[in-house]
């Protein structure tokens, strides 16, 4: 029988505290995860997450000029936006306030969809490698790694409030992205221009802290960790960069 030998449920510890965990993902990483061995704490920082996300879409809805950003939209499409939409008027602001709340649940959707499918590529792993680690945990890794994104989230609220997103694209509300940081152009469509966009500090800070949880939890050693963590993001880069060269 497979048994956890890195950090066992049954070393008698109290169970974590959300304030301390919340401190220590960023001062102490390896107590906050040896904590979350003993209890997994998983619902706070994913609602977090997942509502911190949605709550950053809606309020880009809220700022957008939606008229022009339908134009702008079918106009990156090569097409001509159809001289109408210019008149719509009041029904554009309803329209606007709805696809709002529908963009901002479509987000928290699908945070909570790529937790999901993180822990469980984690629990593959584990039934492969033996070390006995269940799927709840797993996701309580996959989450609590993902709380400095939080911090992106912060800083595109602050950006929000204080700069004028009528006539800005989506792609410049994380000043912390690389997209950002680059220069890269807001409009562009390529996979290395998303990919920039997408990414940011925070994004490489929750994938060492994942490694790090991966580490503490089975013994592994970093190389290993860090090819097991890393290593789906790396052949979906370069599935993409080869798609995107041929």
């Amino acid at each position: 029988m497979s048994t956890d030998t890195s950090v066992s449920d049954s070393e008698g510890r109290e169970p974590p505290r959300l304030g301390a965990l919340l401190l220590d993902i960023f001062a102490s990483p390896r107590g906050a995860f040896a904590a979350l061995a003993v209890r997994p704490v998983v619902l706070w920082p994913l609602l977090a997450i997942a509502v911190g996300n949605a709550l950053v879409v809606f309020l880009y809805y809220l700022e957008v000029d939606f008229v022009w950003f339908l134009e702008a939209t079918i106009e990156a499409t090569g097409q001509q936006p159809p001289p109408e939409l210019s008149r719509a008027g009041a029904r554009m602001e309803a329209m606007r306030v709805v696809t709002g709340v529908m963009a901002g649940i479509g987000a928290a959707v699908t945070v909570l969809v790529i937790m999901l499918l993180v822990a469980g590529y984690f629990r593959l792993v584990s039934s492969i490698t033996g070390d006995g680690i269940p799927y709840k945990r797993w996701l309580a890794l996959a989450s609590w790694s993902s709380v400095p994104t939080l911090l992106d989230v912060l800083a595109s609220v602050v950006n929000l409030a204080l700069a004028d997103f009528s006539h800005r694209w989506p792609t410049e509300i994380s000043v912390l992205s690389f997209g950002s940081l680059l220069g890269v152009d807001p409009a562009a469509t390529g996979f290395l221009e998303n990919l920039t966009r997408q990414t940011s500090i925070m994004s490489l800070w929750s994938l060492v802290l994942m490694v790090v949880g991966y580490k503490t939890w089975t013994g592994k050693s970093t190389a290993t960790s860090t090819a097991i963590v890393a290593g789906p993001l790396l052949v979906i880069v370069g599935l993409g960069i080869a798609a995107a060269v041929l």
